[in-house]
């Protein structure tokens, strides 16, 4: 049955770059490689669907055998023909790829295979060599793949010096690589510029970022003369007439070394916010005269009101005062959401109108913004702490939906942020999601999903002000209570 999309919604076309495209439409129309999608859940699904049905793939999904593939016997003890041979002659349709057992993975032979799976990372090993090209729905990889040097090679040798500058030696990606390339109709740097962001870029991993170098702040030597003297040293009328005349040049070549830097004094980073945590500060307001205290300084006045009731006219060091000053620690708005594949959707577009209402509310109390998204094997920090409403529009509305629910992942990335900010600081956290913990926490084996998800929410409740959950369901259906007691217990506030 044929699905035709709404009126606003994006068409299979609009969901790709126009490279992206040109792959997937020389992929439909019998090109030699594997394809993969990755990203969205909801554009690979219509993408998915759409390619599969113009290459007449034939579907394999969690429930197909490895006598299924192989033989053509079906669990029933019926006989037909051998997927993998129905598929030669057309293609391979993988709905749900990392789902997929490894042993019916390792048993698929056949060379043009359509995959769908939220990240690389959930592909099975034994179908990574395979899918030669990665396809990102709404999505850009994250890794920086090592060009080649211009050379007098075909293009043929010229993508294997690529894929061998990368680490990736396989010779079923070599001719995947080279099947990709005339199946488009590219050559020369067109040709490998292609296979570098589509072949070689989604399978490096992400560049980090190189840490800025220290400044020195040791002061150089200082060298002083003998004792009552300038820094020179006394000389003989004979000595003195032997060296008159023009100076001399130094014996060193060049200037000398630069001097260093002059010391910086850090600053403790103060967050805005209006109605936040009230903390002593040695630069806010003064609220009060307190006794003498070297960082803070000298408060003239008081101190010469001070010596003036004691009757002294100079003020001794018992009169010294200091101004006791306050100000306020800042607020801060943390946004957990859920963007698995329970998410997608419907419940997608409600959970972000909800966390856009509460950011530009955050923004009008000069509030900073945080955005954490819990998709796939681990949450991610998908926008640091920051002012602008800008950019955390653009964050939730270029967030993909795919893979489980790490909430236990998410509350404890929410935990270290709010470590990382400080104690003077009002926090509050936000949570959209609909109450299912799918994602155990990595090498973590105590408890379910749920239990870890709950433990790490408790932790999470004790260092925030206000820990609030916005059940998210589709329309004309309810999120249960007995979904949620969990996160009331680790001391949330549901909302109704």
């Amino acid at each position: 049955m044929s699905c035709h999309p709404l009126p606003w919604e994006p068409t299979v076309e609009q969901l790709l770059t126009s490279h992206q495209w040109a792959l997937c439409r020389a992929w439909a129309r019998g090109g030699r490689f594997g394809l993969a999608l990755v990203g969205d859940s909801w554009g690979r699904e219509r993408l998915l669907r759409e390619l599969s049905r113009r290459a007449d793939a034939v579907h394999v999904g969690p429930g197909t055998s490895v006598t299924t593939l192989t033989t053509g016997d079906d669990r029933l003890g019926r006989r037909s023909a051998p997927l993998n041979d129905r598929a030669d002659r057309t293609a391979l349709a993988v709905a749900a790829v990392d789902t997929l057992d490894p042993q019916v993975a390792a048993a698929i032979t056949t060379v043009r295979i359509l995959a769908s799976a939220p990240d690389w990372e959930s592909i099975p090993v034994a179908l990574r060599d395979s899918l030669t090209v990665v396809v990102g729905v709404r999505r850009r990889p994250v890794g920086r793949p090592r060009r080649i040097p211009p050379g007098g090679d075909d293009v043929v040798t010229a993508i294997v010096r690529l894929l061998d500058a990368n680490s990736l030696c396989s010779h079923r990606l070599d001719l995947g690589a080279v099947a990709c390339v005339r199946a488009v109709g590219l050559d020369g740097a067109a040709a490998l510029d292609l296979v570098a962001r589509f072949v070689v870029a989604p399978r490096l991993p992400a560049v980090a970022e190189s840490p800025a170098p220290q400044e020195n702040t040791t002061a150089p030597p200082h060298t002083s003369g003998t004792a009552g003297g300038d820094g020179t040293d006394e000389l003989t009328p004979d000595q003195a007439e032997c060296e008159s005349g023009p100076p001399r040049a130094p014996l060193t070549a060049g200037p000398g070394p630069p001097p260093a830097p002059p010391a910086r004094r850090t600053v403790r980073r103060i967050l805005p916010g209006r109605r936040g945590a009230v903390a002593r500060d040695l630069r806010g307001r003064p609220r009060g005269v307190s006794t003498y205290h070297p960082e803070s300084g000298v408060a003239v006045v008081p101190t010469l009101v001070g010596a003036a009731r004691e009757g002294r006219r100079i003020p001794t060091a018992a009169d010294l005062r200091s101004w006791r000053r306050v100000r306020r620690g800042g607020r801060i708005l943390v946004v957990i959401l859920d963007r698995s594949d329970s998410m997608g959707g419907l419940r997608a577009r409600d959970a972000a109108a909800f966390a856009e209402r509460a950011l530009r509310s955050a923004v009008a109390d000069r509030c900073e913004l945080a955005v954490i998204a819990a998709r796939g094997a681990r949450a991610e920090l998908s926008l640091a702490p920051t002012r602008s409403l800008h950019r955390a529009h653009r964050t939730i509305r270029d967030l993909s939906c795919g893979g489980g629910t790490p909430l236990a992942s998410a509350f404890e990335l929410a935990t270290d942020l709010v470590r990382l900010i400080g104690r003077d600081v009002d926090v509050r956290c936000c949570i959209l999601t609909d109450g299912a913990a799918t994602v155990r926490l990595t090498g973590d084996d105590r408890g379910s999903a749920v239990e870890q998800a709950e433990r790490e929410l408790t932790t999470l409740a004790q260092l925030c002000t206000r820990v609030e959950v916005i059940p998210c369901a589709h329309p004309g259906m309810r999120v249960r209570r007995d979904q949620l007691e969990w996160l009331a217990r680790a001391g949330a506030v549901v909302a109704e």
